[in-house]
């Protein structure tokens, strides 16, 4: 919530805390599908879970509250910052130099990332995670199923608005969008560059000031295969092969 000003969770924004989202996973019947007091349970009756409760908390309870805690505490703690991009951004004094560690290419692809002369990915992108600081509506559909973050707001203006998420190791996601309909980061792009469908919550920065369509980023092929290649470049190999973040029981 530190890099995202409502701080609130989920793409629709339901949940109000970290607390609060982390524990709806595990009631939801398309996931976990579990009541708090069953898990509990289950926790209870392993041999390891009791001892470490008593050493996270004073009370060493295993209500629903602590594991709340504990989960929100982990998932804290869980900050990439070891990419090539991340490596890059501190060889130089701002983002839109070019990399010295990048190729060609990428450095193409982050010039067409952040460019101020152009249609650009950073003006929506905009803080040093690479997340949006606000919930948008990107075009997706012209007519958006799912209402977004208006089933907590309940203004009619927020339909179809998401919280996204930040792009670094967005690589080795399998599907974009909120409702991954997006099947690759080839998709995405061509989704910025003509597929942005019009409707009236469009979010200001995919409008075209001069025409009020959407806007379409002309990329010529060489400038798409940068963009993807730029896009790799946020994968962070030594965040993601952690030992600190792998299972625990293997």
């Amino acid at each position: 919530s530190m890099y995202y000003l409502n701080g609130r969770f989920f793409w629709d924004e339901r949940a109000a805390t970290l607390e609060e989202q982390v524990l709806q996973p595990i009631q939801d019947p398309l996931e976990m599908g579990m009541t708090l007091s069953d898990l509990a349970e289950r926790l209870q009756a392993t041999a390891y879970y009791p001892i470490l409760f008593r050493k996270a908390f004073p009370d060493g309870e295993m209500n629903s509250e602590n594991i709340a805690k504990a989960l929100a505490q982990f998932i804290r703690s869980m900050v990439s910052y070891g990419s090539k991009f991340d490596q890059g951004r501190a060889l130089v004094n701002d983002v839109y130099q070019d990399f010295p560690n990048y190729t060609i290419q990428e450095n193409l692809g982050k010039s067409i990332f952040t460019s101020h002369n152009k249609v650009n990915c950073l003006s929506c992108h905009n803080t040093e995670a690479l997340i949006t600081d606000n919930p948008r509506n990107n075009g997706l559909y012209k007519l958006n199923p799912d209402i977004g973050i208006s089933i907590h707001s309940n203004n009619p203006s927020d339909a179809g608005k998401f919280k996204a998420p930040s792009l670094k190791n967005v690589a080795l996601r399998g599907r974009f969008m909120h409702d991954g309909s997006l099947k690759s980061l080839r998709e995405v792009i061509k989704h910025y560059d003509g597929n942005i469908k019009d409707n009236e919550n469009l979010d200001p920065h995919l409008i075209d000031v001069f025409t009020t369509y959407p806007v379409v980023m002309n990329l010529s092929i060489q400038e798409t295969d940068a963009l993807e290649a730029f896009l790799h470049t946020l994968t962070d190999e030594q965040f993601i092969n952690s030992p600190k973040y792998s299972d625990p029981f293997y």
